[in-house]
């Protein structure tokens, strides 16, 4: 028995050894023309810019999103049409903005521009003698007083919410975040806040002056801030009295670090004598 191959038109007959349920289905004379038969035809497409049709012997893969024949037709077309900066026709590519000298003089007339309506008070105002372009494109306001008006008024002092005293604006401290201050210290703002103190905050006696101080309870300050950055210094308790380390070193000659040394040691800081108990110190 005999069969016609449906890829090249040869006839062929059934080999030795292949059964009859093969050869039922089979189609072709060899595995070369069913390969053929079965291979899908290479797609072809039209390029956008010459018109020239592209593809034979690609892959699919490379076909799926390619709309050129060539990497100078795809530069071509992925360079967008130059216009007009005044009348927005499509103009030849090239350094030139215009497509005519009257196109050319309305920009240049646009940008010598030398008025301008202010936008507090719309008055108009002349460009100043000197002024750079880039300077004169992002003026909007005709003198400091409107721009002033327009940032709003200048705050130097005011009253405090909580205690009534007037306080002033701190150095180097904006405008903007001394508006939003409600308290001259940072006790007072605590009490204006919507919760008060934190959770926990203990008030202490200052041990330099005796003013009120809200602090942590696990908190080892025992002067104010104000005294601390007055003295700078910390403050040891010898047997009652609060000497700073000037004192001690004016008593006894010693230096700073000598004086911690004993303190440390557990030593009077005073003679250098050992003592039953241990000097406490104090963190100013």
């Amino acid at each position: 028995m005999a069969k016609v191959c449906q890829s090249c038109g040869e006839g062929f007959t059934r080999p030795s050894g292949q059964g009859p349920g093969r050869w039922q289905l089979r189609r072709y004379c060899s595995v070369q023309c069913a390969g053929v038969a079965k291979r899908k035809p290479r797609p072809t497409k039209k390029c956008l810019v010459c018109g020239e049709v592209f593809g034979e012997g690609l892959a699919p893969s490379l076909m799926a999103h390619r709309k050129t024949c060539s990497m100078a037709c795809a530069g071509e077309r992925s360079r967008k049409p130059k216009k007009c900066n005044q009348c927005a026709q499509v103009i030849p590519k090239g350094s030139q903005t215009t497509c005519s000298s009257e196109c050319a003089k309305a920009a240049w007339a646009k940008r010598r521009q030398d008025t301008k309506v202010c936008a507090v008070c719309d008055i108009v105002f002349d460009r100043k003698p000197g002024c750079s372009g880039r300077h004169w494109a992002a003026q909007r306001f005709c003198s400091r007083q409107c721009v002033l008006a327009k940032a709003g008024p200048l705050v130097e002092a005011k009253n405090c919410n909580n205690c009534g005293s007037l306080f002033t604006k701190r150095s180097g401290e904006k405008n903007s975040v001394f508006r939003k201050r409600r308290g001259c210290s940072t006790p007072c703002s605590r009490k204006l806040s919507t919760d008060g103190n934190r959770v926990g905050d203990v008030d202490r006696p200052c041990e330099a002056c005796g003013a009120i101080m809200t602090v942590r309870p696990h908190s080892k300050r025992k002067v104010c801030p104000g005294c601390r950055h007055t003295t700078k210094q910390k403050l040891v308790d010898v047997f009652g009295v609060m000497l700073t380390h000037n004192d001690i070193a004016a008593l006894t000659g010693l230096t700073r670090s000598a004086i911690g040394t004993r303190i440390r040691k557990g030593r009077d800081p005073l003679t250098g004598e050992h003592l039953t108990t241990t000097v406490k110190k104090g963190q100013g």
